[in-house]
């Protein structure tokens, strides 16, 4: 169908440092997830749930966010989904939905010290870490 679409927007925190790797044509590819955060109803209770999205990005952008952002950096992310699908080196067959992104942004989060100055809360106690599912960044 001409009219499907397929475009997300994300927004969240990002679960470990990204990495950045150049393919044989010296294009950046920039691989991170981001952790979004949602509640629902248990009961009587509120859960917090985590999802952990996978994103990747190309080129400029990837150099750019990779300088900008660190482990627990808010990042809104917009792109479409793709699914990927590869062979380990055993024969496993593997497959997952990922992020390619079109924009990826910081955003900042002002707080105030003691000084009654701001600062950005990157790295703060409310940062996750990615599960070790998302450090196997095959395939490119």
């Amino acid at each position: 169908m001409p009219n499907d679409t397929n475009n997300c927007i994300f927004t969240g925190t990002l679960g470990r440092d990204i990495e950045l790797k150049y393919v044989s044509n010296n294009m950046a590819i920039a691989s991170f997830s981001i952790a979004v955060n949602s509640t629902k109803k248990v009961g009587n209770e509120w859960k917090s749930e985590t999802d952990w999205i996978m994103v990747k990005c190309f080129g400029k952008q990837a150099e750019s966010i990779a300088e900008r952002a660190q482990k627990g950096t808010p990042l809104m992310v917009s792109g479409r989904l793709k699914q990927e699908k590869w062979e380990t080196k055993d024969g496993e067959k593997k497959e997952r939905i990922i992020v390619l992104a079109n924009s990826v942004e910081v955003l900042l989060r002002p707080r105030k010290d003691a000084q009654g100055g701001t600062y950005d809360n990157y790295g703060g106690s409310n940062t996750r870490t990615a599960p070790d599912e998302f450090t196997d960044l095959e395939p490119f």
